[in-house]
């Protein structure tokens, strides 16, 4: 039979040190907790009593409050007693809360869940992030008529001068929220018509530059001298591969494995390494991907003549890791890919090139090299598995810069008009 005990939320302080008082109801499957939408510092709750003390200016109205709670629960729990049901915690919550304004945070509980379950881990941390962020800022519960636009702005506001975020790392928090408050709108707990996003405008802030390297760098790289299976030939490996491969991501690199290289046959019929089939971490879809001779060198170099198991990683980045769990395969792959940057800015200056080199870079360096060998806006599209033209255009636009610069030239330039 699920307990009902008023309880003070210390782990759920706001900035004014106020901490929430929750009914928390527990049964034999686990714990729910419910607001009861009232505050009080931590040395006006009296811990043995579970009640609020009487120095506090309402004491009297609290705890009648609480008492009433108390009463309805107690009540839920004799109705099903009487129907012969057992009363769990998910239904006491759910008889509770009927007549309460719906809470933004206890909304997004089901569908942070249903991320999990997914193994969305990356979204999921995400989510969590600016949740707490919010929660920080508006305080808990967050009833969802008090989500409006003026809060939202306050919100901004806060965000970039009080956390000195960047604009565009605000408005991805921003899009985010609007993104969890759709979907409540979706399960009938919130009204779009009342969506303070509707008058709301996320500014997206400066576009960051996208850095890239030209085909000469790329050759510059691949010209070094490095001792072989050293850790530094291994992520100048990784970093080729990907560019010569469509510029997969470093995810997609770092996960690929033996079974995902498909095989083929040269003109004189010995079999070589032909093609990659996967399906990428990002956006879930197949990719099939022709290896060239270049990317095709680099799987010799790294696999030799041994023949592995298909289930074996191509490189060794996550060789030794526990990968057992979505959160532990997350985490494996961000250590590799920080300790891969760090060695590419060693690449970087062996090679004499002034990028801050990251592993991103070959994807922006693949579709730059693409773009200026003529490559059709379509074609890089289904090359880096794009969505749409639209997606590909703003990837490019980065790159515009360098192109204009040559047209003037061409246009201007010494070599140009003689007219």
């Amino acid at each position: 039979m699920a307990t009902v005990t008023p309880v003070l939320r210390t782990d759920k302080r706001d900035k004014r040190g106020r901490c929430p008082i929750w009914l928390r109801l527990s049964d034999r499957d686990g714990t729910r907790y419910l607001s009861l939408g009232e505050k009080v510092l931590p040395f006006q709750w009296n811990k043995k009593k579970r009640r609020v003390r009487k120095g506090h200016p309402d004491a009297d109205l609290l705890n009648e409050l609480i008492a009433a709670r108390l009463t309805e629960a107690r009540a839920e729990i004799l109705r099903l007693k009487i129907a012969r049901t057992y009363a769990t915690a998910d239904h006491l919550k759910d008889a509770l809360a009927e007549d309460q304004a719906a809470d933004f945070f206890e909304a997004t509980r089901a569908h942070l869940a249903d991320l999990e379950k997914r193994g969305q881990v990356a979204r999921l941390r995400r989510l969590r992030a600016v949740l707490g962020k919010l929660e920080r800022f508006a305080g808990s519960p967050l009833p969802f008529d008090r989500i409006t636009t003026a809060l939202l702005t306050d919100f901004e506001t806060h965000c970039l001068t009080e956390l000195g975020n960047k604009q565009s790392s605000v408005a991805t928090n921003l899009r985010d929220l609007r993104a969890l408050y759709n979907h409540a709108v979706k399960r009938g707990l919130a009204d779009e018509a009342n969506s303070p996003f509707r008058h709301f405008t996320i500014k997206k802030g400066a576009r960051p530059e996208r850095a890239k390297l030209s085909y000469a760098e790329i050759q510059a790289i691949e010209a070094l001298d490095l001792e072989a299976e050293t850790l530094i030939w291994h992520v100048r490996n990784y970093f080729l591969f990907a560019f010569y491969c469509a510029g997969i991501r470093f995810s997609d690199v770092a996960t690929m494995t033996q079974g995902r290289v498909i095989g083929g046959t040269d003109e004189a019929g010995n079999p070589t390494a032909d093609r990659l089939q996967f399906r990428a971490s990002k956006t879930k879809k197949v990719q099939s991907v022709k290896i060239t001779p270049p990317a095709r060198r680099i799987l010799d170099r790294a696999d030799g003549d041994a023949k592995r198991d298909p289930e074996a990683f191509v490189f060794p980045m996550l060789d030794g890791y526990d990968l057992s769990t979505p959160a532990k395969l997350l985490s494996a792959r961000g250590s590799q890919n920080a300790l891969v940057n760090k060695y590419l800015k060693k690449i970087a200056e062996a090679a004499g090139i002034e990028t801050a080199l990251s592993f991103h870079i070959a994807r922006h360096s693949f579709a730059d090299v693409a773009r200026t060998s003529g490559w059709s806006i379509y074609d890089i599209k289904n090359a880096l598995q794009h969505g749409g033209i639209e997606e590909t255009e703003r990837y490019l636009k980065g790159f515009d810069a360098d192109a204009l610069d040559a047209r003037m030239d061409d246009l201007f330039g010494e070599d140009g008009r003689s007219d």
